[in-house]
């Protein structure tokens, strides 16, 4: 996946973006900024809970039917939309976080493809890639400021003290078994609960959290500062920021090419969702079943890589 700072990073800067065309839902967005996170990062949360060799729901999430939850939670919105209040806002919020996650993994993955080689044969190199474009995005969005723990820990507590915490659970559950009806019962509440405990038992690397160590990856995974790149990894900050390869053959940088791409086609993904809120819409031709790893439409003949054709 993207890098998981690269996520809220995107999320935050298109909910306050002016093509982000309707002020309702421009609204919506800052009103209810933390579910908004939430949902960015929520395809990744189950990571930290599947025990060794059982069936992980971030898998199912990533790479089968990766729309399918988009397509049931905005069908049910939109039943229910001409009577909404609160709770079916946040939801909405949380939901479009969610597709920030997809539509971003479609685009930046292959991207980062073309960098390092595909996922499944080159995993410590993608998280070294992806964490270098973490910390050099993040510090380039907030003033020169590095990534700490704190960035999201709060995000969590907020939500986790909503009184709307419960239907968000109840609402990402009831998706989760509709979509994967023969892969057990979803556990949304400990996949939260989980990720939770690992961003508060975090520990700092040269004063930066260590906020993700994904299964599997080991301890040396911790986000680097700037300053750190720059002077001690200097080949690092060329290949996977400044000067990167991109899946169309041409030269391009990630800040240009991939966050801006990004964030630009996430943007298009909520508009189209929100309108359809209260007019037909097939959800699928907007969100499409990607394979998160590659960007590759899965639901189509040769399984183009839809952001890069």
């Amino acid at each position: 996946m993207a890098g998981a700072i690269t996520h809220i990073i995107i999320a935050n800067a298109a909910k306050r973006h002016p093509a982000v065309n309707d002020p309702k839902l421009r609204k919506m967005l800052s009103k209810y900024a933390e579910f908004l996170w939430l949902g960015s990062v929520s395809p990744d949360l189950p990571y930290l809970s599947a025990p060794s060799g059982a069936l992980n729901w971030a898998d199912l999430m990533h790479y089968e039917k990766t729309n399918g939850i988009v397509i049931s939670g905005h069908r049910e919105l939109k039943r229910v939309w001409p009577a909404h209040g609160t709770e079916e806002e946040i939801l909405l919020v949380w939901l479009l976080g969610y597709v920030s996650h997809l539509v971003a993994d479609a685009t930046i993955h292959p991207i980062v493809e073309c960098i390092v080689g595909e996922y499944a044969s080159h995993k410590p190199e993608h998280r070294t890639c992806e964490m270098t474009q973490d910390s050099l995005l993040f510090n380039a969005q907030n003033n020169g400021n590095d990534i700490r723990y704190a960035e999201l820990s709060s995000v969590i507590q907020f939500c986790r003290q909503s009184p709307y915490f419960g239907d968000l659970m109840t609402f990402w559950k009831l998706h989760a078994q509709k979509v994967y009806p023969t892969s057990g019962e979803p556990d949304p509440r400990r996949w939260f609960t989980t990720y939770a405990r690992a961003i508060d038992a975090a520990e700092g690397g040269s004063g930066v959290a260590a906020l993700f160590r994904h299964l599997g990856l080991g301890g040396n995974y911790i986000y680097r500062t700037t300053q750190e790149i720059l002077a001690e990894h200097p080949l690092d900050f060329q290949k996977y920021y400044a000067s990167v390869r991109l899946p169309n053959g041409l030269p391009g940088s990630f800040l240009k090419s991939g966050f801006d791409y990004a964030l630009h086609n996430v943007i298009v993904a909520w508009n189209a969702l929100f309108a359809g809120l209260s007019s037909s819409l097939q959800v699928a031709t907007v969100v499409r079943n990607w394979n998160l790893d590659t960007g590759r439409d899965m639901g189509l003949p040769g399984m183009p890589v839809t952001f890069w054709v």
